[in-house]
């Protein structure tokens, strides 16, 4: 469903380079392209089996997150958390901001009750 309408729809929307196979050469593609990686990474923050991989692959095998990503020469399980790609999202609305990171007292996000005495 998030193949069709958010994300394709996009590129059908704005149209030019960005409705066709080198959509790429559009800068508004990267642009797209980061906010649907923010709103996987989202996604995944709030399914605690987000990293599940099941079902078949195009020619009826079942998938394994062992199956190569040829275009990239990596596993399915390399891509699949971005913590290993090396970066993060922040979630404003959930983190403060600071992508829930550890305070330097161990708690995450100590927030108070605002009466000045945290």
């Amino acid at each position: 469903m998030f193949e069709n309408h958010p994300h394709g729809g996009i590129h059908h929307s704005i149209g030019g380079d960005m409705d066709q196979t080198w959509s790429s050469n559009d800068p508004l593609f990267w642009i797209h392209h980061a906010f649907v990686d923010k709103v996987w990474w989202n996604w995944q923050q709030t399914h605690p089996n987000a990293n599940g991989y099941n079902g078949r692959t195009f020619n009826g095998r079942l998938a394994s997150t062992s199956d190569a990503l040829p275009a990239l020469g990596l596993r399915v399980s390399q891509v699949l958390n971005i913590h290993d790609l090396c970066y993060t999202y922040s979630n404003s609305e959930q983190d403060g901001g600071d992508g829930g990171e550890d305070d330097e007292d161990g708690d995450e996000n100590d927030r108070g009750d605002g009466d000045g005495d945290e």
